[in-house]
């Protein structure tokens, strides 16, 4: 599957509600960190790191999450820096 590139200049980014812990669980499937790293959610709270191969807990992840893409890869959730909470996105062709 190919990722999905949302360019500013085709495309206006609508942010919407807070996604919470729950969200992360069920909604979530691969996460992108600050520290341009990618996981894939394991589904029982743990986190498979791509590049190492080990399984670290999702609250430990939580706080370093930049943005967070559905299992067709669809970004669903994102925010601009670590101060600032996930909220769940969508894309509107300009």
């Amino acid at each position: 599957m190919k990722l999905k590139n949302y360019n500013s200049k085709y495309y206006q980014t609508l942010y919407q509600g807070i996604m919470d812990f729950q969200g992360l669980l069920d909604n979530g499937y691969m996460f992108y960190t600050f520290s341009k790293q990618s996981y894939i959610n394991l589904s029982d709270g743990t986190c498979l790191d791509l590049k190492t191969k080990s399984i670290i807990p999702l609250l430990q992840l939580e706080p370093d999450i930049k943005n967070v893409r559905d299992k067709q890869l669809r970004m669903i959730a994102k925010r601009k820096n670590k101060h600032n909470r996930l909220h769940y996105v969508s894309y509107k062709r300009k």
